[in-house]
């Protein structure tokens, strides 16, 4: 995560390769690492609402998974 926001808490998540780093989203709030790589994140938030999208990063590709999610909890 790079350029963060403490007043709006959000910044831009990046990916790197090895070899540069690529922004995957603007506006992220927290991201968390799984087992197999991919990555979750929250998109959008919005810190009165305390919600935001959940998306996924996954063999290079995003996907939006849900909408008013509060937080990412991951239990390893």
């Amino acid at each position: 995560m790079k350029d963060y926001d403490y007043e709006k808490d959000l910044g831009t998540l990046t990916h790197y390769d090895g070899k540069k780093a690529e922004t995957v989203k603007d506006d992220v709030n927290q991201f968390v690492i799984a087992e197999d790589g991919s990555v979750l994140f929250l998109y959008d938030y919005n810190i009165n609402r305390a919600k935001g999208e959940l998306w996924i990063l996954a063999d290079k590709k995003t996907t939006k998974l849900d909408e008013d999610v509060t937080a990412i909890i991951y239990i390893n």
